[in-house]
C-alpha cells in the first residue's frame, strides 16, 4: 500500500469497527455539509444582493436539476459498491477494470444528462408552473449549470472510487478548496459584475472544474489497483453491465424522489412567489442536514459492501447497528438545532423579511426536521441493500412508497387543502413506510447469504 493509501484509507474489514465508522462518516458529512453550505451561500448571496425573484427562480430549478442529476449519480453508487466488493474479495484485476469502466461511464452520461438539461430547461420548467416572474431566471441558470453538469459527474465517479477504497478525507479537502473558490466568485460575479442568476452558476461549474481535476490527479497518482491510466480507460462489458445492474436502480431510486419532488415543486409554484421563496430557503436548511443522514447511508454502503465481499456476516451486522445508532442520534441533533433557530437561519436568505415567506420556511422546517430521524434511518437500510447488492429490491421499495404514495397524495389529496402543510406531510408519512420495509428486507437477506455463506464453506 502506496504512503498516500495508508495514510488516507480505512480497512473496512479489519480492526476495530466503531471508530472506523465513525473516521469514515465524519469526513462525509463535513463533505456534504460543505457543498450544501456553499450552495447556501450562494442562496444568501442572491437573497441579499439580488432579489426575491432570483431566489425564487433558483428554487425553482432545484428539483429539476435533482431529477436529472441522481440518475448519473446512481450509476456512481454502482461503481462505490463494486469497488467495495472487490477490494473486500482482494479481486485486484477487476478494481482496476471497474476504475476505468467508470470513469469513462461517467464522461458518457455527464455528455447526456448536459444536453438533455440545456436542450429541454424551458420546457421542463414551464411543465413545473414555475411563476412567471421567475421563469427567465431559471432559464439562464438551468441552461448553464447543465452545460457543466460532466464536470460534476466525474468527480463524483471519481469520490465514489475513493469512498469505495475507504477514503472520505482527500474528497472533503478537493471540496472544500472547490467550494471556497464557487463562493468567492459567486460574491464577485453578483455583487461586482451584476451577473445575477448567471453568476453564482457560472461560479458553481469553475468549483465543480476544480474538484474534478483534483480528484483525478489523485486517482492518477495513486500506486494501487484503483490507480487512474488514461490509456487504460475503455468500458469493461461484464464489468459495466455489473455497475447498471446496481447503479440503475439506485439511480431509478434517487429519481424517484426527484420525480415525486418535481410534482411537489410544481403544486408549490402554484401557491406564489412568497411561498415558493420560504420554501426554497428552509428546504436550504433542510438539505444540510439530510446531507449528514446521506454520509451514513454511504458509510453503510461502503462498510457492507466491503464486508459482504470478504464474507464477514457478524461485522457487517455489527456496521448495520452502528451506522443506523449514529445515524439517527447525529441527525437528529443537527435537526433538532435547525428547529430551535429557525427564525434567525431563514431571515439568512431574506434581504427584507416577507412574513409569507418567512411562515412558509418555518412549517416545512417544524414538519420535517422534528421526524428526521426516520429519514436518517431508511437511508442506512437503504445503503446496506446497496452494498450487498440488492439494489433493485430497494429501488422498488422506493418506487412504491415514495412514487405512488408522494404522487398520489399530490393528486388526491393536496387538492381538497391547497396549503404548503398539506403537501410537506407527504414526506415524513413515506419515511416511516420506507423504513420498515428496507428494515425488514434486510434482516430477511442478510440470514438468507449467511445461512449460504456457511454452507459453502462447508463444501
Amino acid at each position: 500500500m502506496s504512503k498516500a493509501a495508508a495514510r488516507y484509507s480505512i480497512d473496512m474489514t479489519h480492526g476495530p469497527l466503531f471508530s472506523r465508522i465513525v473516521l469514515f462518516a465524519l469526513p462525509l458529512m463535513a463533505t456534504g455539509m460543505l457543498q450544501l453550505l456553499f450552495h447556501a451561500t450562494n442562496m444568501m448571496v442572491l437573497g441579499k444582493f439580488s432579489s426575491q425573484q432570483s431566489l425564487g427562480a433558483v428554487g425553482a430549478t432545484a428539483s429539476l436539476c435533482g431529477l436529472l442529476i441522481n440518475t448519473s449519480l446512481g450509476l456512481a453508487i454502482g461503481a462505490n459498491v463494486l469497488i467495495a466488493n472487490y477490494i473486500g474479495s482482494r479481486e485486484w484485476k477487476k478494481v482496476s477494470r471497474t476504475t476505468h469502466t467508470a470513469l469513462l461511464l461517467s464522461l458518457i452520461v455527464g455528455g447526456i444528462v448536459a444536453v438533455t438539461g440545456v436542450l429541454l430547461s424551458r420546457q421542463l420548467l414551464i411543465w413545473t408552473k414555475a411563476p412567471d416572474d421567475v421563469i427567465d431566471l431559471a432559464c439562464i441558470y438551468m441552461q448553464i449549470y447543465f452545460a457543466a453538469v460532466p464536470l460534476n459527474v466525474v468527480y463524483n465517479f471519481g469520490a465514489a472510487i475513493m469512498r469505495g477504497a475507504g477514503d472520505t478525507r482527500r474528497p472533503l479537502y478537493y471540496l472544500l478548496a472547490a467550494g471556497a473558490v464557487n463562493m468567492l466568485l459567486s460574491l464577485l460575479f453578483v455583487t461586482v459584475f451584476k451577473w445575477d442568476v448567471a453568476g453564482v452558476a457560472v461560479a458553481s461549474g469553475i468549483g465543480n472544474l476544480l474538484a474534478m481535476v483534483l480528484v483525478l490527479r489523485a486517482l492518477h497518482r495513486a500506486k494501487e489497483a484503483w490507480r487512474l491510466r488514461f490509456k487504460h480507460l475503455r468500458l469493461d462489458f461484464p464489468i459495466l453491465k455489473r455497475m447498471l445492474w446496481i447503479g440503475l436502480p439506485a439511480g431509478l431510486q434517487s429519481s424517484c424522489f426527484s420525480i415525486s419532488n418535481v410534482i411537489i415543486q410544481s403544486s408549490v409554484n402554484s401557491l406564489g412567489t412568497a411561498v415558493l421563496a420560504g420554501n426554497t430557503a428552509g428546504m436550504t436548511l433542510e438539505g444540510i442536514v439530510y446531507l449528514a443522514s446521506y454520509a451514513f447511508h454511504q458509510t453503510a454502503l461502503s462498510f457492507v459492501g466491503q464486508n459482504f465481499g470478504a464474507g464477514k456476516y457478524e461485522r457487517l451486522k455489527r456496521s448495520v447497528i452502528y451506522c443506523t445508532l449514529l445515524s439517527f442520534l447525529i441527525v437528529s441533533v443537527f435537526a433538532w438545532t435547525v428547529v430551535l433557530f429557525r427564525i434567525p437561519l431563514l431571515k439568512l436568505f431574506m434581504d427584507k423579511v416577507n412574513p409569507v415567506a418567512l411562515d412558509s420556511g418555518c412549517t416545512r422546517i417544524m414538519i420535517m426536521l422534528t421526524v428526521y430521524g426516520i429519514c436518517a434511518t431508511m437511508d442506512v437500510f437503504s445503503g446496506a441493500l446497496r452494498g450487498m447488492g440488492y439494489s433493485i429490491q430497494s429501488a422498488c421499495i422506493t418506487v412504491f412508497c415514495v412514487c405512488v404514495v408522494r404522487v398520489g397524495w399530490v393528486f388526491w389529496v393536496f387538492p381538497h387543502y391547497r396549503t404548503l402543510e398539506n403537501l410537506v406531510w407527504s414526506y415524513p408519512i413515506t419515511w416511516t413506510m420506507n423504513t420498515i420495509a428496507s428494515g425488514a428486507l434486510f434482516v430477511i437477506l442478510y440470514h438468507i447469504n449467511r445461512k449460504r455463506h456457511k454452507k459453502a464453506a462447508l463444501l
